[in-house]
């Protein structure tokens, strides 16, 4: 079984990050809620509004509450390679609690 996971590790290659740019969704604040996506892999995701999920790479522990409505700018990482695939993978850029 490790075997059939290591060959499958080796086997997906990435793109370099030159060739695949992140490009930026929005400049924009995005209304959000933390949700904690029981799905292995994923852990503490972004929810939009249309439901659709956002997986970051950089969300602090400290908005790690799930219902935790959070404004956020982000980028699009287009050649991340998670177990999770779940949603987009992004950076977040500009991190806010909403009121």
């Amino acid at each position: 079984m490790l075997l059939i996971g290591i060959n499958m590790l080796y086997s997906c290659k990435t793109k370099e990050k030159s060739e695949v740019p992140a490009t930026e969704k929005s400049s924009q604040l995005e209304e959000v809620k933390v949700i904690f996506f029981e799905v292995a892999g994923c852990g503490y995701m972004l929810q939009r509004q249309n439901k659709t999920r956002l997986q970051p790479v950089n969300l602090s522990e400290q908005y790690h509450k799930e219902g935790l409505t959070l404004l956020v700018t982000y980028k699009i990482i287009h050649d991340a390679v998670t177990i999770c695939m779940a949603g987009d993978v992004v950076e977040l850029k500009t991190i806010k609690i909403k009121d």
